[in-house]
């Protein structure tokens, strides 16, 4: 199924938001379709019935008319680059409006289009319909759940002191909570919360083994502002300390 008429797309526009902490956009709406990827930092979209949280690699979809307004995480304020689009189409089927770039293949065409538009608007044109095609061949995509897991583990290393929900998961991967939780086990053993715990614990050892941060810099780092709840988690998963894993490093 075809969800853009590729062949008669025709790029309006192109640009790009800087990291600013505080950016937000009032609840608005477009006549054209409307795509915004996030190169780093991320962010939150309400939508009427759905709210997301976009971070890294991540595209947003606006059909039109969807009204959505959008708010940048204060944290890791959001550095994106967005597309206008005149084309028609139908909106995704589950209301899919996010999509995780897998293998790196969007970032490099939306990039191109948005470093063409100003200097051969022809070129930049000639890029959309191979993006397009793309988005609508991600959309039709049978579940993969390695890559789904993979990218998950890939954006929880990357902010592992993001409170990361339930909620947040699911929308990474497109599925509802409930279905979510019950492959996520299925697949790795594993609840979506104890996943975190594990990957945190990963990436605190390579902090413990590579870098001269502290304990406590380290448990912060990964999201633990308590030192002794740290401890008892790192023990718990790797069988030691950190004070010992430290020391032994």
């Amino acid at each position: 199924m075809a969800f853009f008429e590729a062949n008669s797309a025709k790029l309006i526009s192109a640009g790009k938001t800087e990291p600013i902490t505080g950016w937000q956009m009032s609840e608005h709406r477009h006549t054209y379709w409307e795509f915004i990827y996030f190169i780093s930092g991320g962010g939150k979209v309400d939508i009427p019935g759905a709210v997301f949280h976009p971070s890294q690699y991540h595209l947003m979809i606006y059909p039109p008319g969807t009204p959505h307004a959008e708010y940048t995480d204060p944290s890791d304020p959001e550095n994106t680059i967005f597309i206008s689009v005149e084309m028609k189409g139908d909106i995704p089927r589950n209301n899919r409006l996010i999509l995780m770039d897998r293998k790196g293949e969007l970032k490099w065409l939306i990039e191109h289009i948005f470093a063409e538009y100003n200097q051969n608007f022809d070129l930049a044109n000639a890029y959309l319909k191979p993006f397009l095609l793309l988005i609508d061949k991600e959309l039709n995509r049978s579940i993969d759940t390695e890559n789904i897991i993979g990218a998950i583990s890939e954006n929880i290393r990357n902010h592992p002191s993001r409170n990361w929900t339930l909620n947040e998961l699911s929308e990474l991967a497109g599925m509802s909570s409930a279905y979510f939780s019950r492959l996520f086990h299925q697949k790795t053993g594993f609840s979506p919360i104890i996943f975190i715990q594990k990957i945190r614990i990963e990436v605190a050892c390579q902090l413990l083994k590579t870098t001269d941060m502290r304990i406590n810099e380290v448990a912060e780092h990964i999201g633990y502002n308590d030192q002794l709840y740290f401890s008892r988690i790192f023990k718990k998963i790797i069988g030691v300390s950190p004070k010992f894993y430290k020391m032994t490093k």
